[in-house]
């Protein structure tokens, strides 16, 4: 699972798009998608429980653009990127019961306020 910093300028409300892919042997390959519950949680920080923070779900905040090609799209509102309570996200896919964690990172809010 990759670090993935994510960086947004100030008023904007972003979304980010993510292919995502499983390694299968020595080949990366696009995770087939169909099926799986994705929910990306924004918080304080790593150490933050899952429980308090903000979650964004597939299918409204979290749109699979092409689900056999791991491509989706994480649609946020400005106010939960880069302030000091949601400065960290990870990204899970729920599939048969097991979740894994695809990406997590730092959120960054660039300009003025």
């Amino acid at each position: 699972m990759p670090k993935i910093d994510l960086t947004v300028f100030v008023n904007n409300d972003p979304s980010f798009i993510f292919n995502l892919s499983e390694r299968r042997g020595r080949q990366k390959e696009p995770s087939n998608l169909t099926g799986a519950l994705l929910e990306c949680y924004v918080k304080k920080d790593a150490a933050t429980p899952d429980t308090a923070a903000k979650v964004y779900k597939s299918p409204t905040e979290i749109e699979l653009l092409d689900a056999a090609q791991g491509r989706v799209a994480i649609h946020m509102d400005s106010d939960d990127v880069g302030n000091k309570d949601r400065q960290f996200y990870h990204l899970d896919v729920v599939r048969n019961g097991r979740r894994q964690t695809y990406a997590w990172g730092l959120l960054k809010k660039l300009g003025f306020t």
